[in-house]
């Protein structure tokens, strides 16, 4: 059975949603999700026209080979979800409401066998088939509770539901413009600036009442202008909240107070919500959804008053993830053997759920080309996440893009920069690289196994979710990623994961002896996190970072001595380096060291430079050379020429013209010299010395078996080589 969930980018009475994407379910496994401003490179897009279309071509389906399509929508009652799209009309159509998808999101992903789901956002569904712009006006969705277990989810309680009334979803809407922040999107900022502010400035005097278990806010909702809403809300309990910032305007102290004091309004009162909850419903377990879990210093709060043994988030609780909630819905509700169902979701790798960029050097080499960036040189290290750590643990950024991309607002790995913790200035220069305020801080990533050494609380947190109390005498040691509260935003990743991200934090905590690494999202300021090759590479020429990962590959703009002593490169190059152009003539390399070949071969032939550090032969022409009736190999690489990181590479045998099958080494080759061809320009002579009788078999061969595709124009790269006894030994992975 296969399912597709998406959610609408827009009411049938015109409204533009945010945060659309698509989840396809098949045979009862999430294997694919991904949001809409991934694809449409639109942040925070609504709807799924791209993503949609992205995902069809890359699964190579169609809209006929869905089972069941799932369809959600807000602002609006459930039933208008099927209509106002181009999925319209579709023979498996259903539709699911807004709070129960984000429900049974996080209680299926979660792995429980029962828990009670709290749902809360800025508005879900309403319960009226009136349509109005002023949804507001309308009875509707804010807060929902539902207690759950693997056969059912049920409705128990409801806050705010009423015409007129504010959730906090709103109410932190409103403080986020009247703090001069422009738009709900930045509610992470008063989030982040409440940190700096005195939570007691307004005394104990809370905006949010708590009566007979159910939530009050002495505020009518008026969405179209939420400064006007904190004015009346200050003038309604008598509170001085000051004049309202404009965005280009100085952060005050005011400011600061009155981010942390709603901060303290929306945490305290939530507590004696789930306080309620917990006695008229009782569950160890608690699952939170909706994009008010956001807030990790909420979440955080409700980890540490320990009403309940596990509390569970999903990587995306907002409605970028109501794409997945949609589709467990109909696979769960509809399906025919709940057994199959494996859609939790515990770990950052559960997550990466994007589409699949498989990286070769072809593609890698077009696109950088493409994109104006000849200049740059790659590399195929063998040990790629130790290189890393070193160049973070030396204060070196490094932007990372590995495998499928999370789904979330969140990167876990696969689409980050990586820096150091302990440096400082690593968040002064993130955050201008981002465009974002001063006062944001970035999250540790950290070992699951020794989170209580640095951490007052211990909490399962793969995906950032929860903001934790740092221990007073590690603040100094990590400054990057602890928030002025002395609070950090964890990511816990488990010890021997075969993940890129927990290879590279071996390494560092080798390197350092600190087990945490600083982790941010791949984007610069105001884009969505990079999804494409494309995107990574467009992003990373604009920022000023100077390496990135890319799959198994490592990209540099500008190289430094480091390079050197991490062994990329050889310190210089005492061989016989030429390049021959018909056109030009035969020019003879004249320095020494490794950035002035590199910039005499990119000068002359325009081509990337590529970094080889191994040598991959097939095992017939390992025994020409044995026999000495082949001196040289000729390489090729689209757009490209290679240098060796060294004169002497191991060498790895092959069965065919592909990769090596193992990592064994018998023998090592030694470079003795390098050429810089056209490969129309070949002679017999380079012919004869590679092993083939003229250069007609040689071109037969290598462009109908070796390297199809090869034209007259491309350069190549001519190695003159022998062996040198190295003995037999094991490459380091």
């Amino acid at each position: 059975m296969r399912v597709l969930g998406a959610n609408k980018g827009k009411t049938y009475f015109g409204k533009v949603l945010r945060d659309g994407g698509v989840a396809i379910i098949e045979d009862g496994k999430l294997i694919v999700a991904i949001p809409e401003e991934r694809t449409s490179r639109e942040k925070a897009a609504g709807g799924f026209v791209y993503s949609l279309s992205a995902v069809l071509n890359s699964l190579h389906i169609t809209m006929n080979d869905f089972d069941l399509v799932v369809l959600s929508t807000c602002c609006e009652s459930e039933d208008r979800a099927r209509l106002g799209h181009h999925l319209e009309g579709h023979k498996n159509l259903i539709t699911v409401n807004h709070h129960l998808s984000h429900a049974y999101k996080a209680f299926f992903q979660s792995g429980f066998d029962e828990a009670l789901v709290v749902v809360v956002d800025g508005g879900g569904n309403t319960f009226s088939n009136i349509e109005s712009e002023n949804w507001w006006h309308l009875p509707r969705e804010q807060h929902s509770y539902f207690v759950a277990d693997k056969t059912s989810t049920r409705l128990v309680d409801r806050d705010f539901f009423n015409p007129y009334e504010v959730g906090f979803g709103e109410l932190y809407r409103a403080f986020t413009y009247y703090l001069g922040f422009g738009s709900a999107r930045f509610a992470s900022q008063t989030m982040a600036l409440a940190a700096f502010g005195m939570r007691d400035r307004f005394g104990k005097r809370y905006c949010i009442q708590i009566t007979d278990g159910h939530l009050v806010v002495p505020l009518e909702n008026d969405s179209n202008d939420p400064i006007g809403m904190v004015r009346h809300l200050g003038q309604t309990i008598g509170l001085d909240f000051g004049e309202p910032r404009e965005p280009t305007e100085e952060i005050l102290s005011i400011h600061r107070d009155l981010a942390a004091y709603i901060q303290m309004c929306v945490e305290d009162m939530f507590i004696e919500k789930l306080r309620w909850l917990k006695d008229n419903f009782p569950s160890k377990n608690l699952c939170l959804s909706g994009g008010f879990f956001l807030n990790c210093v909420v979440n955080g709060r409700i980890a540490k008053e320990g009403l309940f043994d596990n509390v569970y988030v999903p990587s995306a609780p907002g409605d970028s993830g109501q794409c997945i909630g949609n589709a467990i819905y109909g696979a769960v509700s509809h399906g025919t053997n709940a057994s199959i169902y494996t859609f939790t979701c515990k770990k950052s790798e559960d997550v990466a759920l994007g589409l699949d960029h498989t990286i070769d050097y072809p593609t890698l080499s077009e696109v950088l080309v493409n994109s104006g960036c000849q200049t740059y040189v790659t590399f195929e290290p063998q040990s790629l996440p130790t290189i890393i750590a070193k160049l973070v643990s030396s204060d070196t950024a490094v932007a990372v893009f590995e495998g499928r991309s999370e789904i979330g607002p969140r990167a876990l790995g696969h689409r980050s920069i990586l820096a150091d913790p302990r440096n400082e200035h690593a968040r002064y220069y993130l955050n201008q690289l981002k465009s974002r305020e001063w006062f944001m801080t970035f999250a540790p990533v950290i070992f699951r196994d020794r989170c209580q050494e640095l951490f007052d609380m211990w909490v399962e947190s793969p995906f950032m979710s929860f903001a934790v109390p740092t221990k007073k005498d590690i603040c100094d040691r990590i400054p990057a990623v602890v928030s002025k509260d002395g609070t950090s935003r964890i990511q816990t990743v488990e010890r021997g994961s075969a993940t890129f991200i927990g290879n590279v934090l071996t390494q560092f905590e080798h390197t350092t002896g600190m087990p945490v690494l600083l982790n941010t999202s791949f984007n610069r300021g105001g884009e969505p996190i990079v999804e494409s090759l494309q995107d990574a590479v467009q992003s990373f020429s604009q920022a000023p970072i100077n390496a990135l990962v890319l799959n198994r590959f490592l990209v540099v703009k500008k190289l430094t001595p480091q390079f050197i002593e991490l062994g990329l490169l050889a310190s210089s190059y005492d061989i016989p380096i030429k390049i021959h152009d018909r056109e030009e003539g035969e020019t003879n390399f004249e320095g020494n060291t490794p950035y002035e070949l590199i910039h005499w071969i990119q000068h002359n032939t325009g081509q990337i430079v590529f970094v080889r550090n191994y040598f991959p032969l097939y095992k017939e022409y390992i025994k020409l050379v044995d026999t000495h009736k082949k001196q040289t190999t000729t390489r090729f690489r689209p757009y490209s020429a290679e240098i060796p990181s060294r004169i002497l590479l191991p060498l790895l045998e092959t069965d065919d013209f592909g990769k090596p099958k193992t990592n064994k080494i018998t023998r090592w080759a030694e470079i003795v010299g390098i050429t810089y061809k056209r490969f129309g320009e070949l002679t017999d002579e380079d012919a004869n010395k590679d092993g083939f009788e003229s250069t007609h078999a040689m071109r037969d061969k290598f462009t109908k078996e070796i390297y199809p595709g090869l034209k007259d124009k491309d350069w190549v790269t001519i190695y003159s080589i022998r062996w040198n006894d190295g003995g037999a030994i094991q490459l380091q992975n």
